[in-house]
């Protein structure tokens, strides 16, 4: 028996761009029936790199591919009043809309959530912006630079003695995308028990704080701002422990703990090192029962971190972790993208998968599902929808006849 998806049997109408693309991808991946719609000729998106062999084209994107995986696609210009009535109609049978465009727009349209809700009580509405629907900040224009930024993640990233950095990820616009589906799967909830949807207002700057971690705490405590530490990680104000190490041939994260997490870890690497001849002998007389963390200097904890930067320099990762594990020392490597796709437990795992690009000249492996479950089935199943892929499909199930399709296409409408 054909096993069920989680979302199955809801209708998705996705009008986001960018990396908010991703919420609707993962409400597909989870098994919604989730419509792409694009303006004619296709979405702004399409045409920022990187593209597969670096040809430039819109059906070649591979932010395309991998933001609308498992989505249908259709075309539909909502500036036009007979595109809004087409949109109107398929809202009507549609569970969720997510949208991501400024404050405001959907409104001009006719098309925001008190309208939608008219003529469907149950649609879930998502906007996902950079700053939410309302406050002083609503109409800013933005960037993931930005939301960084004002999110205070940018403050504590970095090295001690330069300024602030950008993370080399569109992580502030990615997390938001996550956000918004997983407040979208509580309303949904609601709305299958009441028959009521809502809308969902979502800032992607608001978001950022969520991943500061202590950042937070220490100000509210002590006003005490926590700073960039570089390749350390932040113990106290005042003691930053060393957390990245550079090895024979790449990096490794390993971290001096006090109390009794770091009694057997810091033990067994001390002893690796004394059989191999490293060590001061202040680092051999350490008393590892008793490092208390909480009250250390910092000049005590950068005094024993010097020898263990030395030995572990003169070891590759691999064999590090591997006589780490071996060990029980709390160690682990900072991996790269090649390796990953030759890790031997997401294979074990059956992570990957090879999704057919007919279109292109072989199939692209795509990362996989990051939950299993015994209940539902979670897998990519369809590359990102074609440009029109699916406007046949999608609007003759609203009675648009092969013809009246031509016309609307001939007027620009769809």
């Amino acid at each position: 028996m054909q096993q069920k998806t989680m979302l199955q049997g809801y209708r998705v109408l996705d009008l986001t761009d960018r990396e908010a693309q991703l919420c609707g991808r993962m409400l597909a991946d989870l098994g919604a029936d989730v419509v792409r719609i694009e303006k004619p000729g296709g979405d702004d998106s399409r045409h920022t790199g990187p593209f597969y062999h670096d040809v430039v084209h819109p059906e070649k994107n591979l932010w395309w591919f991998a933001l609308n995986a498992n989505k249908k696609g259709i075309t539909l210009n909502l500036t036009c009043s007979d595109g809004r009535e087409l949109f109107k109609k398929l809202a009507r049978s549609a569970d969720i809309v997510i949208e991501s465009f400024p404050p405001g727009y959907m409104t001009g349209l006719g098309l925001d959530y008190a309208a939608l809700s008219k003529i469907n009580p149950r649609v879930v509405m998502a906007s996902l912006t950079p700053f939410g629907q309302t406050g002083p900040y609503k109409d800013f224009k933005s960037s993931e630079l930005l939301l960084m930024a004002l999110g205070v993640f940018m403050f504590v990233t970095g090295d001690p003695d330069r300024p602030p950095i950008k993370p080399n990820f569109p992580f502030a616009s990615t997390c938001s995308a996550i956000h918004a589906a997983s407040a979208i799967t509580i309303a949904l909830w609601h709305s299958h028990k009441t028959g009521m949807g809502q809308h969902i207002d979502v800032s992607a700057q608001a978001g950022v704080p969520w991943f500061t971690g202590n950042v937070g705490a220490w100000w509210q405590m002590n006003h005490i701002e926590v700073k960039r530490v570089g390749i350390h990680m932040a113990r106290r104000p005042d003691l930053n422990t060393r957390f990245i190490w550079q090895c024979k041939d790449g990096y490794v994260i390993f971290q001096l703990f006090g109390g009794v997490v770091g009694i057997r870890s810091n033990k067994a690497l001390a002893a690796w090192m004394a059989e191999e001849g490293f060590g001061d002998d202040n680092f051999k007389s350490t008393d590892w029962d008793h490092l208390n963390l909480y009250h250390a200097p910092q000049a005590v904890v950068s005094e024993l971190e010097s020898p263990i930067a030395e030995f572990l320099l003169t070891k590759p990762r691999s064999q590090l972790v591997e006589e780490a594990t071996r060990r029980g020392i709390l160690m682990g490597y900072v991996d790269t993208i090649g390796s990953l796709f030759a890790n031997e437990h997401l294979s074990a795992r059956q992570y990957w998968r090879d999704i057919n690009h007919p279109e292109l000249d072989k199939p692209i492996r795509y990362p996989g599902y990051f939950a299993k479950s015994t209940a539902a089935e979670l897998d990519i199943k369809n590359r990102a929808p074609l440009i029109g892929e699916h406007n046949e499909a999608i609007y003759g199930e609203i009675g648009i006849a092969k013809e009246r399709l031509l016309s609307l296409n001939q007027a620009g409408v769809i």
